[in-house]
């Protein structure tokens, strides 16, 4: 049985392993030294134990849930995996030292993966002879919602491996988009310039973050630009958007929304899980009157034309350069959005 080794119990590397579960997978998660082990045991035996009452699963696989997945704090225990998913926060320094540690525990074969969204995977590799084996697994949040992977392959990435990780994702029902070093993250480098956009559209008090939001939910994509950072989290979608600027090649053109975001992160304004962000989460004052003024549709007209033109300048752009098919951009980005009900409007 194919083992497989997660590391990192936050929201991605928890959701990861609880999804793999539904798979004939041996698995593998490794938690940091200050995470409590026991209450994740628990959770974890809870649940299966609740798949089992559910008659969602029969007791024989429940028994090998339960004794044949392991749950640590020690890394010399991932020795046996064959492919290791890293999942921890986008510090490289952190990755980098993790990827240098299991290099010494692990066999030859394993495959080094990065579930970064902005690192590439040869700048993690711990060493040459690893190089071959170390790819980026990017999946998305939450994992059983969305059905894509992008799989990002270093200059010295052997075939096999991406054969294998193409092999690995086909298994667990995930559409594999496949990327080099030069063209990498496309999914998320593709709404750069939306919110460098949605950014100037708001300096210029054209619009509030309320109304461009509104708009572009309305008319482009369903998820507004300022409601994704508030809840993603400032601090967290910072580095990424810094490193996709540098990426583009132009990284001046985003340096006002850097220095905004780099401003909101020092006043500690990081969105949901602060109660302010781009929105205040704190309960409104009733008595307070609304100050809410609806644009002129000349304003909305124009803010849109710029908006929409940001988002499909890069989205031709990946498919004239051959990077994906339209079918297939349209694919990925409605799953990356939330599903294929949806409509957009990318093109």
């Amino acid at each position: 049985m194919t083992t497989i080794g997660i590391i990192g119990e936050g929201k991605m590397g928890t959701d990861l392993f609880y999804f793999l579960l539904g798979f004939p997978l041996r698995l593998c998660w490794l938690v940091s030294p200050a995470a409590d082990l026991e209450k994740i045991q628990k959770t974890y035996t809870r649940k299966v134990r609740r798949m089992l009452e559910n008659d969602l699963i029969p007791e024989e696989t429940f028994n090998k849930m339960v004794s044949g997945n392991l749950l640590t704090k020690e890394p010399f225990e991932m020795k046996e995996c064959d492919l290791i998913i890293e999942a921890i926060p986008e510090d490289r320094e952190m990755k980098q030292a993790f990827f240098s540690q299991l290099d010494t525990i692990c066999t030859a074969d394993c495959i080094f993966a990065s579930n970064s969204s902005s690192f590439l995977p040869s700048l993690l590799s711990p060493s040459s002879e690893r190089a071959h084996r170390q790819v980026g697994l990017h999946f998305f949040y939450p994992v059983a919602l969305k059905n894509i992977c992008e799989i990002i392959v270093g200059p010295d990435t052997d075939q096999a491996v991406i054969e294998y990780v193409k092999g690995f994702l086909k298994d667990i029902n995930h559409f594999a988009i496949l990327q080099t070093e030069e063209n990498p993250f496309l999914l998320n480098r593709l709404f750069l310039d939306l919110q460098n956009e949605a950014f100037r559209v708001k300096r210029e008090g054209i619009l509030d973050v309320r109304q461009i939001d509104e708009l572009i939910v309305a008319n482009l994509i369903p998820g507004g630009v300022f409601e994704l950072f508030d809840h993603v989290g400032v601090d967290v979608i910072l580095p990424s958007i810094r490193n996709y600027a540098e990426m583009s090649g132009n990284p001046d053109t985003y340096a006002e929304m850097i220095r905004e975001l780099e401003q909101m992160v020092h006043q500690n304004k990081l969105g949901r899980k602060t109660c302010a962000g781009f929105y205040s989460y704190v309960p409104a004052n009733p008595d307070k009157a609304s100050e809410y003024l609806p644009p002129g549709k000349i304003y909305l007209d124009l803010a849109l034309y710029r908006l929409h033109f940001a988002l499909a300048t890069p989205a031709r752009a990946i498919i004239d350069k051959g990077l994906m098919t339209k079918e297939d951009l349209l694919f990925a980005v409605k799953e990356y959005l939330g599903g294929e009900e949806i409509q957009i409007r990318i093109l």
